[in-house]
């Protein structure tokens, strides 16, 4: 995960903007606050109708048991702090890898396509391989250390 300057991470879940009536919920994540450890808060987003029907905790809990790996570690077990709250804000504290596999399997958020990506990827595929700059380019192969 990539860590902004001031360590603290701004999340929102599948919304372009703020005040989208898209957004279910905005998540803030703090690394700085505990070696080793992360801090994180979800708050729900009143402006979107599903809010009034919707329990923070049972969603994290959803969330959290995407996959085998994260059950084992965030869910039954009284030691993690892990959907702790109420159903309108919720948070916890976890470790750093159980915090990025989370991000990454959990929330699926890292796997967001961002726009231009697939273009570029075309015209990287399209540039020739034989040009003369990757001839005077020692490789890291050849390069002496």
């Amino acid at each position: 995960m990539v860590r902004p300057p001031n360590k603290t991470a701004h999340l929102t879940f599948r919304a372009g903007h703020l005040k989208s009536a898209k957004l279910l919920a905005v998540g803030v994540a703090n690394t700085g606050f505990l070696p080793g450890k992360v801090n994180f808060s979800v708050r729900l987003a009143r402006r979107n109708p599903a809010s009034q029907s919707t329990n923070l905790i049972d969603l994290l809990k959803e969330y959290g048991a995407k996959t085998q790996s994260l059950r084992a570690q965030l869910l039954g077990r009284e030691d993690v702090g892990f959907a702790r709250g109420h159903r309108e804000a919720s948070g916890g504290v976890l470790n750093v890898e159980v915090w990025e596999e989370f991000v990454r399997d959990g929330l699926e958020i890292l796997e967001r396509p961002v726009a231009g990506d697939a273009a570029r990827k075309r015209k990287e595929a399209e540039r020739p391989k034989n040009t003369l700059d990757r001839f005077f380019t020692p490789s890291p192969k050849k390069a002496k250390s």
